[in-house]
């Protein structure tokens, strides 16, 4: 079966830096793929020569089998880049169909209306719109033109917390549809909900590839965190239980791989303790953990 995109052997210099070096991934229909790293890990540089926009230093990339420079095998691709601008005196409704106008299927257009609620500025010119309008607005041209993958490189900066909602209710029912969503954001928490996909890129380089529990693994070994207040200054008595500990004023956090012996541990050794709480590792932590693991590396 043809992927949508294919980067074999993808390398990428801006004058003598790397930016990428050696990236090697395929995307196939109905993903949620996250594109995730820290700034300057090439996400950016990334998308943009999936899209045709930068080109390879060495390597080849290719979208549904062509060049992606190509017009036609940008048809089928719709995008939110990360910075947003709309030119002056130009109405947000006139934005939408100009857009849509693009493609040869166009979602209808009441339709993207709701899903994204623009209603109460269709008419108001788009660059007057505040930053979280504008951005609704560009991601309603992202998904307008009804294609089989939809780019989002920081889809959700500067929405509220609705706003945010509506679009992983959009990106869900896309997927559920056969279609794929290729992201970059730092809302890890909401990633982990909706992604099916993490590739995970450190100075450059694809470090991890894989599921998000997959990668919770990865980083932590199935660690966890038991934390609690502690109202005088912890015994000095070893716990064997505990690979690391850190103590904030009164709250200590302790990372374990087995909470029921820790706990059973805490009791034996008189550790006074009260609030105890238990946290799994989550998407975020994991993310942490591995970038610090290949800082240090």
């Amino acid at each position: 079966m043809l992927k949508i995109i294919e980067l074999n052997n993808v390398t990428k210099k801006f004058q003598n830096k790397f930016v990428l070096k050696n990236i090697n991934f395929s995307v196939e229909k109905s993903e949620i793929i996250a594109l995730l790293g820290v700034n300057g890990a090439g996400k950016t540089t990334c998308i943009q020569m999936m899209l045709g926009q930068e080109i390879p230093t060495e390597g080849n990339v290719f979208l549904y089998g062509q060049n992606p420079v190509l017009p036609k095998a940008r048809v089928k691709v719709g995008l939110t880049p990360q910075n947003v601008e709309f030119a002056d005196g130009i109405k947000s409704i006139e934005i939408l169909r100009f857009v849509a106008k693009h493609y040869p299927n166009p979602c209808a257009e009441k339709t993207i209306i709701e899903d994204f609620e623009l209603e109460s500025f269709l008419e108001m010119k788009a660059n007057k719109l505040s930053g979280g309008q504008k951005r609704r607005l560009a991601l309603a041209t992202a998904f307008i033109g009804n294609t089989e993958i939809v780019f989002l490189d920081e889809p959700t900066t500067g929405l509220d917390v609705a706003s945010r909602q509506l679009l992983w209710n959009v990106v869900r029912r896309y997927s559920e549809q056969g279609r794929t969503i290729f992201l970059t954001t730092h809302y890890l928490e909401e990633i982990e909900k909706v992604a099916s996909r993490i590739i995970f890129l450190h100075d450059g380089q694809i470090k991890i590839d894989g599921t998000v529990n997959e990668i919770k693994k990865m980083a932590s070994k199935n660690s966890s965190v038991v934390e609690f207040h502690c109202k005088t200054p912890l015994p000095d008595v070893p716990l064997d239980n505990v690979h690391e500990m850190k103590i904030q004023n009164q709250t200590v956090s302790l990372f374990t791989y087995n909470v029921d012996d820790l706990i059973r541990e805490l009791v034996q050794k008189n550790i006074p303790f009260e609030n105890l709480t238990i946290q799994k590792e989550n998407l975020e932590s994991a993310f942490l953990n591995l970038s610090q693991q290949h800082k240090k590396g």
